[in-house]
């Protein structure tokens, strides 16, 4: 089969033959239909994180995909059903909180070497192997493109965001960074969530407009109003928007930082007390959060409507790969046809 392989002292892509998967006990292999290209993946090319797969491997974020064959011990009613792949993994036990990391791309700490040692190829390919825990069932009944669904797993962290941070139904959302590919998500996601009111900030005066034509709901945030919820999507050393969100928080009202920010975040630890204030961090997802995700979208909560993809053929990995930082932000990402 194909595969879209990182090799040792380049930064493009190389279209390989390799092997294709066999399934094995607890996991399946899923022919994938479409990838997402996040921009970060340029940074993972120019091999700019210092936690990978050792080269040469296969790497590939979240896909949408079919799945073809499952181990002896898998459900096999699985087989022939689409599905969401979420290349998230973590070890269970005790003493192993740092060894999480996502297949076929990168860990935050050095003990997640471990995971991408045993789980090195991600979705860039024809086919991946996969543990039977990173695979959701995407129902018959919805209709939206696998190179538009694909984007799941940004729609994800974002509701995590929301939930980690106390969000109920009715709140005025802040999301800052919301011109880019996380931060428009979280729109799309506050909303179907019920939302009461979402201001958002940004770089980009064209998508902020964008956005704030998708619901009324939605407006450019003007400094104003008090904020229940912020949720910081932000990525970058400028911190001083984040900081002053705090002093526009409700009382007990909570900043989320699910963005890559860069730089000290200033707290005034007087501010928090008085205020009953929370600030926290969210990495990723819980487990039933893309199930989630796929019934508000299976019942029209989550409209992925506006969401436009830029689609390349696998062959074209390169071309995409010099897109994905030109074409991606707002409601326009990059994704890849892998058996197109």
């Amino acid at each position: 089969m194909k595969a879209s392989r990182l090799l040792a002292g380049r930064t493009d892509f190389v279209i390989e033959d390799v092997p294709e998967p066999g399934a094995v006990t607890g996991c399946v292999v899923v022919r994938v239909e479409a990838a997402f290209m996040p921009p970060y993946i340029a940074d993972l090319a120019e091999e700019l994180f210092p936690i990978t797969p050792a080269r040469p491997f296969t790497t590939g974020h979240c896909a949408i995909g079919i799945v073809e064959a499952a181990g002896e011990d898998v459900d096999g009613s699985l087989v022939g059903r689409r599905v969401y792949c979420d290349m998230y993994l973590e070890s269970s036990g005790t003493g192993v909180d740092r060894e999480y990391g996502f297949i076929g791309c990168f860990a935050p700490w050095p003990e997640g070497r471990r995971i991408l040692e045993r789980w090195p190829d991600g979705t860039l390919a024809e086919r991946v192997l996969l543990p039977r825990e990173c695979i959701v069932p995407v129902s018959e009944e919805i209709a939206v493109e696998p190179v538009v669904l694909c984007r799941l797993g940004w729609l994800g962290t974002a509701c995590a965001g929301l939930l980690r941070g106390g969000f109920t139904p009715g709140a005025r959302v802040a999301v800052s960074g919301a011109t880019g590919l996380l931060g428009s998500s979280a729109v799309l996601t506050a909303l179907a969530m019920g939302a009461g009111e979402i201001v958002i900030a940004g770089r980009r005066t064209g998508i902020l407009q964008e956005l704030a034509a998708v619901d009324p709901r939605v407006t450019v945030d003007d400094g104003s109003r008090e904020i229940d919820l912020v949720l910081e999507c932000a990525a970058g050393a400028a911190t001083g928007r984040t900081a002053a969100y705090l002093d526009r928080l409700r009382r007990r009202g909570t900043l989320v930082v699910v963005g890559e920010l860069e730089a000290e975040l200033p707290v005034d630890p007087a501010l928090l007390m008085p205020a009953d204030l929370t600030v926290r961090g969210s990495f990723w997802f819980e487990r039933d959060v893309p199930a989630r995700l796929l019934r508000l979208v299976a019942t029209g909560a989550l409209d992925l409507s506006r969401i436009d993809a830029e689609v390349y053929p696998l062959d074209e990995i390169n071309t995409a790969l010099q897109r994905v930082r030109q074409a991606s932000g707002g409601l326009r990402h990059v994704a890849i046809a892998c058996n197109a």
